[in-house]
């Protein structure tokens, strides 16, 4: 922060590294903004509406199968197979994406998944309610696997590069 006279103010703060990402990060807030933390976390996420009618009519799980840095993903044929063992259960792979490269790898999946759908481009609302109305997510290290579990969606969370205790 800066004081009146431009001068630069740091504060320390010290949280436990051990704890999990968000209990780390409300200890932080909590110390910096001098309040006291009371509970568990209330993210007070709303599903806003049901999935929308192109992946609704058959229960269906979210592969979010892309992320920030190629040593987060997942390998393919991990996918495929994953993929194969659901569609035998009865449940469709819905296959969401971001960036054309994602497009790509998300139609690779769905050529290779039976009755996999790669969605269409979604705002994150739209992908909200996509992962609302999911029987399950499987998702490597993304912010949109977070938000799956933020929405008391059952989700499977790969680390293939980030140590797994921290979230």
């Amino acid at each position: 922060s800066e004081h009146r006279d431009n001068t630069l103010l740091i504060n320390r703060f010290r949280v436990d590294p051990d704890r999990h990402a968000i209990e780390r990060l409300r200890a932080l807030a909590a110390q910096a903004l001098h309040y006291r933390l009371e509970g568990p976390p209330v993210f007070d996420l709303v599903r806003a509406g049901p999935a929308p009618d192109w992946c609704a009519a058959h229960p269906y799980v979210v592969f979010l199968h892309a992320t920030s840095r190629a040593e987060k993903l997942w390998p393919a044929a991990h996918w495929t197979a994953l993929g194969a063992r659901l569609a035998e259960a009865g449940l469709r792979a819905v296959l969401p994406w971001g960036s054309t490269a994602e497009r790509a790898a998300a139609q690779a999946l769905a050529d290779a998944v039976p009755q996999a759908i790669v969605a269409p481009r979604l705002t994150l609302a739209q992908c909200a309610l996509v992962l609302g109305g999911a029987h399950a997510v499987v998702g490597v290290d993304t912010g949109l696997t977070h938000l799956s579990a933020a929405l008391d969606v059952p989700t499977v969370a790969l680390f293939a590069a980030t140590e797994a205790w921290r979230y």
